[in-house]
């Protein structure tokens, strides 16, 4: 018992950093994204740049929720 308890410990700690460590990454490539759609992209570019913002925006906030589901567990 003792065991499974020290590894519950060891797995949810890494875990929460691992989940912590993609939100870190989604936040640096929103902000680049949204930094890029400032720019006049053209109108072949643009259309995809924002797709991809869409795309990394949703997986962000996805990741937000999980984190905030595993430290309020």
């Amino acid at each position: 018992r003792e065991w499974m308890d020290i590894k519950a410990k060891i797995t949810e700690r890494n875990m929460t950093s691992i989940v912590e460590e993609c939100e870190r990454g989604e936040d640096t490539a929103v902000k680049a994204y949204a930094e890029a759609l400032k720019f006049a992209l053209g109108p072949e570019v643009t259309p995809v740049v924002e797709r991809h913002y869409t795309a990394i925006k949703t997986a962000h906030d996805n990741i937000r929720s999980l984190r905030t589901l595993r430290r309020s567990a």
